[in-house]
């Protein structure tokens, strides 16, 4: 699957972070106060957490630990990375150098490793064991 859209859109399928969860969805997690709603939204095998408050997507999540049987991928131009559980965090650092994506590196005690690209609001984070892509998060 291309995550570009998502990732350069923030949008997957017609769910667009910014615009009102018009889709009868699966809740998981359902707003409380101040913490928002979580829904699950399949695109044929791939699961995407859509993140909610007052009715409005705030992000979209997606894990690269659940098995799919397709590749995931970043494409910009004509260049492009597989998105897997085996991607690491110098390869995929390597691939935003060579396609000329601005992006930041935070590594923290509290936290797992995440990778930010700015433009996009996109962050996607690698454990910090292996060093291994396992989230990506859009807001």
């Amino acid at each position: 699957m291309n995550l570009s859209e998502l990732i350069l859109e923030r949008k997957i399928s017609d769910i667009k972070i910014g615009d009102n969860l018009n889709h009868n969805i699966e809740i998981i997690k359902e707003e409380e106060g101040d913490i928002p709603c979580i829904a699950g939204f399949y695109i044929r095998d791939y699961f995407f957490e859509i993140i909610v408050a007052k009715g409005i997507v705030v992000g979209i999540q997606f894990d690269f630990q659940y098995e799919t049987r397709e590749l995931s991928f970043l494409k910009f131009g004509d260049v492009e990375i597989v998105l897997s559980e085996n991607t690491s965090l110098k390869n995929f650092k390597n691939f935003l150098d060579k396609v000329d994506i601005e992006f930041e590196t935070v590594e923290s005690k509290l936290e797992s490793t995440k990778v930010i690209l700015k433009k996009s609001n996109s962050s996607f984070y690698f454990d910090d064991e292996n060093f291994k892509l396992f989230k990506l998060r859009v807001f």
